[in-house]
């Protein structure tokens, strides 16, 4: 009989998605994020809203600076490397969908 193993850091990052309200799906360790980003702000910081989350970055959306600086910020926020995240939705508009994948 094959049991399944589960991670233990996906099991914090379920709980903390639980206790957040988040979009969340569970495949292969990959989580689903709704976004909504808004360029051009003062300064780049990420805010977390009932069942969305806010992102204000500082960079234009330019010939895709934004969406390039909205990958970085979100790396860094979840302390996962760049290549693991993907926007799957709204590349041209400011809500987004992303998948986070966690190896």
């Amino acid at each position: 009989m094959r049991t399944e193993f589960t991670p233990p850091f996906y099991k914090c990052v379920v709980q903390i998605l639980k206790r957040e309200g988040s979009t969340r799906t569970k495949s292969n360790s990959k989580v689903t994020y709704s976004l909504k980003v808004i360029p051009g702000a003062r300064k780049s910081f990420i805010k977390h809203e009932v069942g969305m989350w806010k992102v204000y970055l500082s960079a234009l959306a330019v010939d895709r600076k934004a969406n390039k600086a909205l990958i970085v910020l979100l790396a860094e926020h979840f302390k996962v490397y760049k290549n693991q995240i993907e926007i799957i939705k709204g590349l041209k508009s400011r809500r987004k969908t992303i998948n986070i994948k966690y190896i």
